[in-house]
């Protein structure tokens, strides 16, 4: 398959374009038009692909497109917008899904990449967030996730949840509070009266959920004398966000997190 960087193909005409036109234009006009560049790069007839860049993708079969992208990624050549494009156009077609392994993280950035938002690029976002993915995919794949619509995963996501698949990435997703349902509510206390160290970043999903009905447990955690200083302070937020008030004083004068985040407030203030 013959190769053609068009990245670094545009990147050249646009240095030439930019030293024709020096002083011509602001940075700022400079920052619009270079977009608008690239689209007209992208209907330009190049000779060693003997297409235009659209052109050159829109022909290729689903195979050749995912074969392309695969091979851009292992000979270390840029992958082409174009190409994104046109993959995501054709809505995460079954050859781009085979090409996710654990074992090379950077062709599985790249497939995450292009595979747009349709029902089946979730599914496969849903398959690396419970699989055995390095945090960058994973962290990538859930991104994508955010992006989309939680409804046609709600049953997928609670499911692997409780399966103990997708963990934490799953519990942020579920606690968007774009779909209400009382077995996310349920997950979400559980996983608050469970979360010990990590209390500060479920009480923000808690929050985040927006149910006033966990006020009760928030209320319960945050009167703990074992509560930290940093769990408080999030505790403290979530409560305020679910329109409730705790008054009661708390004394953190011996907290360790207290008295750095104390510490580095006097040192900037000095500053």
């Amino acid at each position: 398959m013959k190769l053609i960087d068009f990245e670094t193909l545009f990147e050249s005409k646009l240095s030439q374009y930019m030293r024709e036109n020096a002083g011509k234009y602001t940075e700022e006009q400079w920052e619009k038009l270079i977009p608008k560049l690239y689209q007209r790069f992208g209907d330009t007839l190049i000779k060693a692909a003997g297409a235009t860049p659209r052109a050159f993708f829109e022909k290729m079969s689903d195979e050749e497109l995912a074969s392309y992208l695969s091979a851009c990624v292992r000979e270390g050549i840029s992958v082409s917008d174009f190409l994104v494009r046109e993959l995501e156009k054709r809505e995460c077609p079954d050859e781009l899904s085979a090409l996710v392994d654990g074992d090379s993280e950077e062709l599985s950035l790249a497939v995450l990449n292009a595979a747009g938002e349709s029902l089946k690029a979730g599914e496969l976002c849903f398959s690396v967030l419970t699989g055995e993915f390095p945090p960058s995919v994973k962290d990538a794949a859930a991104d994508k996730l955010r992006s989309l619509s939680l409804e046609p995963f709600l049953e997928k996501a609670i499911a692997c949840y409780r399966e103990k698949r997708g963990g934490e990435y799953l519990l942020e997703l579920l606690s968007s509070g774009e779909v209400k349902d009382d077995r996310i509510f349920d997950i979400l206390m559980d996983a608050l009266r469970s979360a010990g160290e990590r209390t500060d970043v479920v009480a923000g999903y808690v929050a985040r959920y927006g149910d006033e009905r966990a006020l009760e447990t928030l209320l319960e955690l945050i009167d703990r004398e074992e509560t930290g200083f940093v769990a408080y302070r999030e505790l403290l937020c979530a409560i305020e966000a679910l329109g409730g008030h705790y008054e009661k004083k708390r004394d953190f004068s011996l907290d360790k997190d207290f008295q750095r985040i104390k510490e580095d407030s006097e040192k900037e203030n000095k500053k």
